[in-house]
């Protein structure tokens, strides 16, 4: 093909972001929105980390899960199943840890808006550079 590849930055160049996750239904497909864990998010620390969404289609600010001292690992994200569900909507899961209380939570956070939705815990530490990925039972 005689199309010219083209790069474009994606995300927050004060800060490093990484374990990029899709909506799974619009994987190999054309999608707006990505989630991703961000090191430095206080482009200061590199150990002040969040969870971040990006809207690559509208270039909307980035929105932001994120806590002082708390260390989250990559999320899983689980989509709604309601019929013509937007693109966002559902759910992130993911582990983090809350290094003040050196205790771990099991977090879920609204996929569109970033805001808690639920937390359980407190769990002895689990390691918050840890990998995740969610199947459906």
């Amino acid at each position: 093909s005689d199309t010219p590849v083209t790069t474009e930055l994606l995300s927050d160049p004060d800060t490093y972001t990484d374990f990029p996750k899709v909506n799974p239904k619009y994987r190999s497909r054309t999608h707006c929105f990505y989630w991703a864990i961000e090191w430095c998010s206080d482009s200061q620390n590199f150990v002040s980390m969040a969870v971040v969404k990006y809207d690559v289609c509208t270039g909307e600010r980035k929105r932001v899960w994120s806590r002082k001292n708390w260390y989250p690992s990559e999320v899983a994200m689980v989509p709604s199943d309601r019929e013509g569900a937007a693109e966002d909507e559902g759910v992130l899961l993911f582990v983090a840890l809350n290094g003040a209380a050196d205790a771990s939570y099991f977090i879920g956070v609204d996929a569109s808006s970033m805001e808690t939705i639920s937390e359980v815990g407190p769990f002895p530490r689990i390691g918050f550079t840890t990998h995740g990925e969610f199947y459906p039972g």
